[in-house]
């Protein structure tokens, strides 16, 4: 992918000219973890299981020795405890409960926007 990309790039500053990219990516997750993902056969696991650009990396970083698992370990568990502490943060800030008011604004607000935008095409038409 590294080497894809830096060809994009010098073809962009040589010829100074676009490039459409296409990245096929597989999600090896459900929408979220309640859906699962029975429905996928094995195989296509497999397929895709073996492009994984993280894996693919670590394995990489592991192969020229700038990673060990000492290094990968203390990694996981900042990346983790990062998380952690913004799920705190998050789970302690008070409910949202919007009142009969506060509803009717963000309604207005939307339709005001909305009739912005309808505004704005069809003056596009117009001129």
């Amino acid at each position: 992918m590294v080497h894809v990309l830096n060809e994009c790039r010098h073809y962009c500053i040589t010829e100074n000219k676009p490039v459409l990219l296409e990245c096929m990516t597989f999600r090896m997750r459900g929408h979220e973890e309640a859906s699962g993902v029975k429905y996928v056969p094995k195989e296509l696991f497999d397929m895709w299981g073996k492009k994984d650009p993280v894996v693919n990396y670590e394995m990489y970083l592991r192969e020229s020795g700038i990673l060990n698992d000492e290094l990968n370990n203390l990694f996981r568990e900042e990346i983790k405890h990062e998380i952690e502490i913004g799920l705190e943060i998050g789970f302690n800030e008070p409910d949202i409960t919007p009142t009969p008011m506060k509803k009717f604004t963000m309604c207005m607000r939307h339709l005001h926007n909305n009739k912005l935008l309808q505004r704005e095409i069809l003056l596009e038409k117009i001129y």
